[in-house]
């Protein structure tokens, strides 16, 4: 058994084996923050575990049996839609499944489709500290050959598209549709939320990123022979995207069936609101103000915990929020609400209620 652990884990690419640790860290972090259970973690990982030796038997299967391509949104979702396929016994998956690897909930999206908006793009989330591993033009690079690769599938594939009902994974649906404007590949979309609409789960996915490998094939099944998408709702999808890239917001969220542009503080009434409840003898953790916004958050919109840290830096700048430690990263500071500035919290306090 570790012999073959072993092999199978030596023969995972770099950007599996990112993915795994980060699905790893994933979970972990849902078991601080929701209702995620230990007993639940440990079948998970035996899950990873057993999909990890699958995927053994697939690696040399070659190109030409390439037969459909996957576009899915974010690192997570994309390795457990990879074992997933692998488990299922599909060939050739290592080249079918094409990752945009960013959260498009955040940060801004105009032209995004074109060279100048990934680089306003790239230039704002270094700007932020939204990015860490890379450097702009690093990130400028990674979101350029995911645009590249997606206008490059031949026209004889199908596609399956993934989203969820979340701003991150419908504004990816928008700019994917966007690119391959003009092409005649039939195109099917997988909704993983609508699968958890009536009684599969007691909790619902708010993305494809928290769906367990073998949920994710279960859902596959169900759905790889939908309908496929027609012209007019192609064409609905493209002008859904041009208006999004006409837009100079950096904060989206799913509202109505809709994904919708707010002002980059929308959050920060809810931010104040957890601060006030959170504080204790004068101070709080930053870490401990992020994980309770985004689990009061969590149930309804997908954010990266990033954003979140964002905007409490932008609160401490403006002077409602006060740093009470200060060591390397602000996640790790206490904070504090600044009483002089009652009558603004008050104001955000009404906003959030």
């Amino acid at each position: 058994m570790i012999r073959h652990m072993k092999r199978a884990i030596k023969s995972l690419t770099e950007e599996e084996s990112k993915t795994l640790l980060l699905q790893i860290f994933h979970r972990v972090n849902m078991l601080d923050e929701t209702a995620y259970s230990e007993k639940e973690l440990i079948k998970d990982l035996h899950g990873m575990a057993d999909e990890i030796l699958c995927s053994l038997p697939v690696f040399n299967q070659s190109e030409e049996k390439q037969k459909e391509v996957h576009i899915i949104f974010g690192d997570s979702a994309s390795g457990s839609l990879k074992f997933g396929l692998n488990q299922f016994g599909l060939t050739g998956h290592k080249k079918q499944v094409i990752t945009f690897p960013d959260a498009l909930s955040i940060g801004p999206v105009w032209k995004m489709d074109q060279p100048k908006g990934l680089k306003q793009r790239g230039a704002w989330m270094e700007r932020h500290q939204m990015i860490f591993d890379e450097d702009a033009s690093e990130y400028e690079n990674q979101l350029s050959e995911a645009c590249s690769a997606i206008r490059s599938i031949p026209e004889e594939l199908p596609i399956i598209i993934w989203t969820g009902n979340n701003a991150n994974e419908q504004t990816g649906l928008r700019l994917a549709l966007s690119l391959l404007k003009g092409k005649t590949n039939e195109i099917r979309i997988i909704n993983t939320s609508s699968f958890f609409s009536s009684d599969h789960a007691p909790v619902t996915p708010i993305s494809t990123g928290e769906i367990q490998p073998e949920t994710l094939m279960t859902i596959y099944k169900k759905n790889r022979n939908a309908a496929l998408l027609t012209m007019e709702g192609r064409n609905t999808f493209e002008n859904q995207w041009k208006e999004l890239a006409a837009t100079k917001e950096v904060l989206r969220i799913w509202e109505d069936e809709k994904v919708r542009s707010v002002p980059e503080d929308y959050f920060d009434a809810l931010i104040l609101k957890a601060a006030k409840h959170l504080q204790h003898k004068d101070r709080m953790l930053c870490m401990r103000l992020i994980g309770e916004v985004i689990g009061e958050i969590r149930d309804t919109q997908s954010i990266d915990d990033f954003y979140i840290e964002y905007r409490i830096r932008q609160l401490t700048r403006n002077g409602v929020l006060e740093i009470v430690s200060v060591p390397d990263k602000l996640r790790f500071c206490y904070l504090s609400v600044r009483s002089k500035n009652e009558t603004v919290i008050k104001d955000f306090h009404t906003r959030a209620e």
